[in-house]
């Protein structure tokens, strides 16, 4: 077993590189069943905020690294670092708690992965989307990663809007290879509980926008039970 404090972790991709400050934690090697398995805990400092974190890898046969990773409190600014170029920063202010699962194959290939949010709150500044910024009281996701980025299916979005709810599913398509995104999305809907005067604040620009100007410009009174 290895035990850090004050440790520092770089971390390049070749299009990114990150510091990343561990305040503590550790990492052990077991084996069970004539299979190795690393087993780690720690926390990191982002600067801001720290976030605990662990790690279990593992072989999951056929040449294939299995990498199961629980967070707490994930603030949505370190996703800046993952994706540069998408100024998430600016656009998202959230704080996530979840896990995740990958499987990566020898070729640096992420075969298949997993990606749950237990819960999640802050607010989205989208003005490109979204007429004025959206406070998310609650957030629960559910959604597997297929063949490298190409696919992600969405099994369930929970949102909590302060009142009104939102539910998600369905697929987004990734037709470029990545790290490169050209996202294509078959999406079904549902919201819930909203002021009908308010739905031009969640209902996004350019999605069916010749009916959205007739809808939000039409129907001012009432509340939009489901839709």
């Amino acid at each position: 077993s290895i035990r850090v404090k004050d440790a520092k972790i770089f971390i390049s991709t070749g299009r990114m590189d990150m510091l990343w400050k561990v305040d503590e934690g550790y990492a052990k090697l077991e084996r069970k069943k004539g299979k190795n398995k690393i087993k780690s805990e720690f926390k990191i400092n982002f600067g801001k905020d720290n976030t605990y974190f662990e790690v279990n890898t593992a072989s999951a046969g056929d040449k294939v690294i299995s990498t199961e990773i629980h967070f707490t409190e994930l603030p949505s600014y370190t996703l800046d670092d993952i994706f540069p170029g998408y100024q998430i920063e600016q656009k998202v202010n959230m704080y996530f708690t979840g896990y995740s699962t990958i499987l990566i194959s020898d070729g640096g290939l992420i075969s298949e992965g997993k990606l749950k949010i237990d819960s999640a709150s802050g607010n989205i500044h989208m003005p490109e989307f979204f007429k004025e910024r959206v406070d998310i009281k609650n957030l629960k996701f559910d959604a597997r990663l297929y063949d490298n980025f190409s696919r992600l299916t969405i099994n369930n979005i929970e949102v909590d809007l302060h009142g009104p709810t939102l539910k998600i599913s369905g697929n987004i398509y990734n037709k470029n290879i990545w790290p490169d995104i050209a996202p294509s999305l078959e999406l079904d809907v549902n919201i819930a509980n909203l002021k009908a005067a308010n739905l031009e604040n969640y209902w996004p620009y350019e999605f069916g926008d010749i009916a959205r100007q007739w809808v939000t410009h039409n129907i001012k009174d009432g509340i939009i039970k489901s839709a």
